[in-house]
This record gives C-alpha cells, structure tokens and sequence, in this order.
C-alpha cells in the first residue's frame, strides 16, 4: 500500500533514501512518501538524464532523506513457562482508501502516459504514489523453487517491459559520475542537523548491534556513498566495499583519504571477493541486498567467504510482516514491489526493486544456515535491522527468531526454550550436508504427553512423562527442508487456575546437527 503525499498516516514508515546527488528530490522525498533507498535512487537517475534543470539541481548537492512516523513495536512473547502471556496489541491497521489498485497493463499504461503529461515531478510522484499494480502474481507455491524465479523475473518483464535481469546493465547510476568530490556526500549537505543526526543514529545502532572491534574485517556489498564503511574504517576495521557502480567507489575512496584510512573497493556483484580480502567477520547490506535477484543462493554464498563466528546484516530493507501498511505491495514472498513509483522505476531504469515478507526472509536465512534475530530501532525504522549468526552444529531454539509458517505456533518461554502450540515447524539449515539432527523435548505438564517429531517422510513418537526430557534423533536429507513438532496440546488454566489460555504442546530446548 502506498501512502498518499498529502496525508501521511500514522503508523507507517518513513521512506529511507541516501546516495542522491540533488537538491530537488528533497522536496520530492519528503512529499512523496515513497518506499526506500531504491526507489528514489530510480526517481532521481531518471529526472537526472531527462529534466535539465533538474541536473543543475542535482549537480550542487548530494544525499536525500524524508521522516514519518515509525510503527508501533511488537510485544515480545517472553511469557515463562506456564505464566499467562500479556495481551499483545494488534498492529495499527492502514487506514481505510488513499491507494486505488490498478487492474491490467492497459489501465497501467495510461496511468503511465497521464504522469508523464505532469511537469511538476513532485506532483508526478504523488500521482503515482496513490496507486498500485493489482496484476496476476500467480506464482509457485515453493519460493524458493527455480520455477519460483522464473516465475519473478517474468513478473518483472511484464511490469517493466525489459527483457531479462541483468545487473552490470540496469543496476548503474551514470548521473553521479560527473561530480565525485564535489560537495559533500550523503548524508551532509542536504538538509538540517536534525535529518542527519537521524541517520548516524539509525547507522549506530546497527553497528551496535554488529559489535566489531578494530582489525576484524568487514564487506559491505552495494555501498553506496559507503557513510557506514568509511565509520567502520575509521575506527580500525579492515573494510572492503564491492559496488556495481565505479562514481560510488570514487566516492568512497574520495572519503578514505580525506579522514587517513585506506579501503579496498572492488567494481562488481554481490558475492564477490576481492583478491587478498576476507575472510570476513561481518558482511553488510544496507538498503541494498533487496536488488538481488538471486538472494537465497547469496546467503549460502556469504558462509563460504566468512570466519566461524561470523555476522551477516541486512539493514534497512523493504521486509513487510502481513500487518505492515505496505504488505499490499508484496503479496508474495518476494518479488518485484507492485507501487507504481517502484514499477516506472523498473520501466525506465530496469532496476530491480524486490521486497520480502518476513516469514520468508526468515526462513532463507536459517535453511542458508545463519540464526536470525531482527533487532528494531526505536526511534525510526531506518535502524532496524535483521542479524545472521553463523549456525554451528548445535544452538538453543531461542537462539533465532522463527518464521510464522502456515498452521504452525510458537510461544515463548525462558532463556534456555520455546513452548510450540500442539503443532509447530521450523525451517532446517538443508545447505549445509548434515545428516542427522537431535532435538531435546521437554514435559512441563502434570500429565504424560505424546509428541512427534517428521523429518521429511521420517517421524518419531514418544510419550514424554511430566518434567522428563527427551532427545529426538532423526536423519536429515538435502530435501528435509523443515522440522514439525505435533502433540495433543493442552490448555495451562484448565488444571492450574492461572488464567493461561493458551493451547500448548512442549518445551523445545536445543537443537544439535551432525555431518
């Protein structure tokens, strides 16, 4: 769903933009309500080669950033075990109207052709911004099947009019390489201190969260202007930067000697790894790893290049929970964004502006074999950010945060579990060739329970007497994709008269893989 211009509404988030050479887009950004980093990046690149007077513009400044209120944060489910669970409040719900969809590529080329009659690009992008795409997207059940691809990338030449993805070709920004070194780089020079003191603020806690200490080694792919690659060269990390496109690595390395740090930057692909770099302790994306086409392989990819105790983080990305104000702009697990400004951005660049619903983003980071935790930034949705660990052969179930799987339910409990309802999933880390997996189980009912554990087309049941603990064993197989969990469940108040209604099974506790 697409926020209207005039009218922001509260509860959804602000649009992040950076790495924007222009004054005008200022304007542009803070009325528009577009979505994120890309989308914007397309806007600009198009006025940038078609308005003339637009290029002036852009030619005297840089960077670009627009606010509006972040969501509500979710309550945590850290209900101990059998202590009633606090209520929850649901999610502030998108108000009604403000986005008209628009059905079939005829009424989306008119739509198309009407905006290009608007000379006043601002108003061409509230126009557009009150519209999306409600097209067939009819795909694959399996998103992470090659069909699935297949499947986007059609998508994406049917809302673009391009034929085929290819990143060395659409994933460039020509516009900024008449400038690098002139005025200040994203995010300075823009607007007030309070718009940039936002930002850093949004970065720190991400690097917060990252915990690196000066000589540990870090890659950031798609860097941009790289404002948070050159802070974590300056304070002491060896930093690699990989971008498609050479004016941002000018840039940075611009930056670099400026402030006295040296940085490697490397033109090229996610996934790349430059000659003499890695391995790594950190890998970064920020704004950038939705242009991936082919993430799920990337995310394997990033274990091969890393150190054992590596992080991986993807700052800032268009990942929508089912409540989130623009879940209508993704109603798949991923695919290209369905707003109108994301697809005229498509259509005249050829960008890929992809979004991910969490659940599935989830579920691609463990199978990938990285422990997912999202760490939300209070202040603005800028910070907030999905963690990966790197998955070893044992970890605790509280370890990650797990992905809402259709008729499946997790609870929470204490540090060292997780109660599932009487059916619960998990997604398993197939990448990695392990062959076996033990689970330890544990009964805190007052009565016996059975409880089944499938793999696959394997299972094993055993009856769990109260306050034993049982492991579980069962092999694993390259298309044993996730683990399911099914008891009887039972309701805590019906025997203890603690106000606990929920249905519960068991308390999960670690989780060991063996080659």
């Amino acid at each position: 769903m697409i926020r209207k211009a005039t009218d922001p509404p509260p509860g959804t988030f602000e649009p992040v933009a950076s790495s924007l050479r222009n004054t005008a887009l200022v304007h542009i950004f803070a009325n528009a309500g577009s979505a994120d980093l890309g989308l914007i990046r397309n806007i600009h690149r198009h006025l940038y080669q078609t308005n003339p007077s637009y290029r002036d513009a852009a030619e005297r400044a840089v960077g670009l950033l627009g606010r509006a209120p972040a969501p509500p944060t979710p309550i945590a489910d850290t209900a101990p075990p059998f202590h009633a669970e606090p209520a929850i409040e649901p999610p502030t719900a998108p108000p009604p109207g403000g986005i008209t969809p628009v059905h079939g590529l005829p009424e989306l080329n008119r739509i198309f052709d009407e905006a290009a009659r608007i000379d006043d690009p601002i108003a061409q992008i509230g126009m557009l911004s009150t519209y999306y795409a409600d097209v067939d997207t009819d795909l694959p059940s399996d998103p992470f099947s090659p069909a699935y691809r297949q499947a986007v990338v059609a998508l994406y030449e049917r809302l673009t009019d391009h034929q085929g993805y290819q990143p060395a070709k659409s994933e460039v920004s020509p516009g900024l390489r008449a400038g690098v070194g002139v005025g200040q780089p994203s995010p300075f020079g823009v607007s007030d201190s309070a718009w940039v003191g936002e930002g850093w603020m949004a970065w720190g806690f991400i690097m917060q969260q990252l915990r690196l200490k000066p000589g540990q080694k870090v890659i950031e792919y798609g860097a941009g202007f790289g404002a948070m690659a050159v802070a974590l060269a300056r304070n002491g990390c060896d930093v690699t930067v990989v971008d498609i496109e050479p004016a941002y690595l000018d840039w940075i390395q611009h930056q670099a000697r400026q402030v006295g740090v040296t940085m490697r930057t490397h033109q090229g692909s996610f996934g790349d790894v430059p000659e003499g770099s890695g391995p790594f302790d950190a890998v970064v994306f920020l704004e950038s790893f939705h242009h991936s086409l082919d993430h799920a392989d990337l995310l394997i990819k990033l274990r091969d290049m890393t150190t054992p105790n590596a992080v991986v983080c993807l700052g800032d990305e268009p990942v929508f929970e089912p409540d989130d104000y623009w879940a209508r702009t993704v109603p798949f697990p991923w695919g290209p964004r369905l707003d109108l400004v994301s697809v005229r951005a498509g259509r005249t660049m050829g960008w890929l502006e992809l979004g991910f619903q969490e659940s599935y983003l989830r579920e691609a980071m463990l199978r990938a074999g990285w422990l997912v935790k999202k760490h939300v930034f209070p202040l603005s949705r800028r910070g907030t950010c999905w963690i990966g660990r790197k998955m070893g052969t044992a970890f605790q179930i509280t370890d990650t945060d797990l992905p809402d799987l259709p008729g499946s339910t997790w609870f929470g409990g204490g540090a060292d579990g997780r109660w599932t309802g009487a059916t619960a999933e998990m997604p398993l880390p197939i990448s990695l060739g392990y062959t076996e997996v033990e689970i330890d189980i544990t009964n805190h009912n007052t009565l016996p329970i059975p409880a089944t554990v499938t793999v696959a087309d394997t299972h094993d049941t055993q009856t769990i007497a109260p306050a034993q603990t049982v492991t579980f064993r069962l092999p694993l197989s390259p298309t044993a994709a996730r683990l399911r969990i099914s008891t009887p469940g039972f309701t805590p108040n019906d025997t203890l008269k603690n106000g606990d209604t929920r249905t519960l099974g068991v308390y999960v506790g670690g989780l060991r893989f063996a080659a």
